[in-house]
């Protein structure tokens, strides 16, 4: 039951994040890399923001089967767009659904700062999505704490893309500070990380054999070696989870989302894509003890002869007496653990031993 109740939790608490109600997560650090990138999770944000009710909730909360609303009058009496502003500054083709797009790489910070509070200034929910803070990180003049917090408003998430791969150059940044991402990992209120399913599949492959984990791309330290196999899996992501409560209690957890399918018309998602957690998917949960017989069952079958015991053997085994038997009960000839020994004509008796 508890487990149960967990899981139920961690499904809503996701789907609460990415559907970006009630402002529980006014910052939203994405950490991925070139193994795995954060663009699908950005699209399945933008799609959500699609589809919120001006209630603040989804017609789903538990995230089976979210509603796609079509063009009608009834959808649009229902269906509230959040505002999604998407400031580009390594992306030329933004997610589709993104309401306002702005060039961040032919602003300054100062610029750019008053564009995206201009963007953000009408009196609906606003989405802010940051494809990338290499930019913004990499400039030693700026405070990235003040810059940020400048951005975020009640009524407005910031959702941010950290490219852990990506060294930066802060030329005169003080040598005690704290790096860029260690300070956007204090700020953040939840912190996303990507994985590559394969990739996990294959640690968890050589963990369960005691093997030691395999390394891909860079962390193969090998010349010429930039991507490894398996990067940027096409059946879906591994997201990590840490996220912050206004108590200041951590949560964290594994999510697995799949990639929706496209539409080759329209080239949109058909529906929403079904988040849900990594120890449910079938390639990486524990299988059950109903399971595992059927597969031990095989394994003895190959076997050549018989490890069991037929009714006469296990009738024999019962019958025979073990040794010491009598001294073990406290009574018979052993007297309770007394050891008798009788001499044969081969033994030389030494008296310069123990009576036995």
């Amino acid at each position: 039951m508890n487990e149960s109740h967990s899981r139920t939790q961690a499904l809503l608490l996701i789907q609460k994040l990415l559907d970006c109600r009630d402002n529980s997560s006014p910052l939203i650090l994405i950490l991925d890399s070139i193994a795995q990138t954060a663009r699908p999770l950005l699209q399945e944000y933008v799609q959500r923001a699609k589809v919120r009710r001006s209630d603040g909730t989804t017609p789903d909360e538990e995230g089976l089967h979210l509603i796609r609303t079509d063009n009608t009058e009834e959808a649009k009496h229902q269906a509230h767009r959040t505002k999604v502003v998407f400031v580009a500054f390594e992306t030329l083709r933004p997610p589709a659904g993104v309401d306002e797009v702005i060039r961040a790489h032919e602003s300054t910070p100062a610029t750019l700062q008053q564009q995206i509070a201009a963007k953000a200034s009408e009196p609906t929910r606003t989405l802010i999505i940051l494809d990338s803070l290499r930019t913004l990180c990499s400039d030693a003049s700026l405070n990235i704490a003040h810059y940020l917090g400048n951005l975020i408003a009640p009524d407005t998430t910031l959702l941010t893309v950290f490219h852990v791969d990506q060294p930066l150059s802060r030329s005169g940044a003080s040598p005690y500070a704290p790096s860029s991402l260690t300070l956007l990992k204090y700020l953040a209120t939840t912190v996303l990380t990507m994985y590559s399913l394969a990739h996990i599949l294959a640690k968890k492959s050589a963990r369960e054999r005691s093997l030691a984990p395999p390394r891909f791309g860079l962390d193969e330290e090998k010349e010429g070696i930039i991507q490894g196999l398996g990067s940027c899996d096409s059946r879906g992501i591994v997201i990590e989870m840490e996220h912050r409560r206004k108590s200041g209690r951590a949560v964290s957890d594994l999510y697995f989302l799949p990639t929706p399918k496209l539409d080759t018309a329209l080239s949109k998602p058909r529906e929403k894509s079904q988040i849900i957690l990594l120890a449910d998917h079938p390639l990486y949960g524990t299988p059950t003890t109903a399971d595992q017989e059927p597969q031990a069952a095989s394994d003895l079958g190959n076997i050549t002869f018989d490890l069991g015991l037929t009714e006469k053997q296990r009738r024999d085994r019962e019958e025979v007496v073990l040794p010491y038997y009598d001294a073990q009960r406290g009574s018979g000839p052993g007297e309770g653990g007394r050891i008798l020994y009788d001499m044969g004509v081969e033994d030389d008796f030494d008296e310069e031993e123990d009576e036995i």
